[in-house]
């Protein structure tokens, strides 16, 4: 993490800030898989605190599960996946 900046642990994600004003690497969620309800709103809460989020070393993500989170959960109508 970056001189003076904590990174926030929440139950089932963490997010580390990626610069002092802006961004954060989240792990602790595959989202190759259907994320609870639990793990999206900590996902969201940290969107709303960072405003762009990194998830690293990502899996390949299935076309449902990409489509499930296009249209159910808004927060992902933007992802990017870089490998």
């Amino acid at each position: 993490c970056m001189s003076g900046i904590d990174p926030k642990t929440f139950k089932h994600t963490a997010a580390k800030p990626f610069t002092p004003n802006l961004g954060a690497e989240i792990s602790g969620v595959d989202l190759s898989k259907r994320i609870s309800n639990a793990e999206f709103a900590e996902i969201e809460a940290a969107f709303l605190d960072y405003q762009v989020l990194f998830f690293k070393n990502q899996k390949d993500i299935k076309p449902e599960i990409s489509l499930d989170m296009n249209s159910n959960q808004f927060l992902f109508a933007g992802l990017f996946i870089f490998k």
